[in-house]
């Protein structure tokens, strides 16, 4: 099996989710989130969640007349009020969050998660705390 065999086989694999889990699928845009998502969450294996999916809703009762950057504030406030009701259940959510540009705006998901986990949520690339010396 080559490398690439291995990445397609993954590709179409479907992923398996404990009952409660929150998942956050996060990178840059174009990085293939969505494609990912679509190919390996199974329709009632796990909620998933995608700013995209409240994007087509208010564009489709706004009409193209209204810039997305008009309502762009609304679509990530009511992704994130989606993201908080969903974690209150005990269904598996997976959320499609993407890089904010802005500090305040940025994890906004993973924050949430961790709030209604009532857990601290990491970042990969935490440093581990220093050893203490006996």
């Amino acid at each position: 099996m080559t490398a690439a065999d291995g990445i397609h086989a993954a590709a179409h694999a479907a992923l398996l989710f404990a009952p409660g889990a929150a998942v956050i699928v996060g990178g840059i845009p174009g990085a293939g989130k969505t494609t990912f998502l679509a190919r390996t969450v199974r329709p009632g294996d796990a909620r998933v969640l995608d700013s995209a999916q409240v994007r087509r809703r208010l564009r489709a009762r706004f009409g193209r007349r209204v810039p997305y950057a008009l309502y762009r504030p609304l679509v990530h406030a009511l992704h994130l009020l989606r993201v908080w009701r969903a974690l209150a259940g005990a269904q598996p959510v997976v959320v499609h969050d993407c890089p904010r540009p802005t500090r305040s705006r940025r994890c906004g998901s993973a924050v949430l998660v961790s709030l209604r986990a009532r857990r601290r949520v990491g970042r990969a690339a935490r440093r581990p705390p220093p050893r203490r010396r006996p």
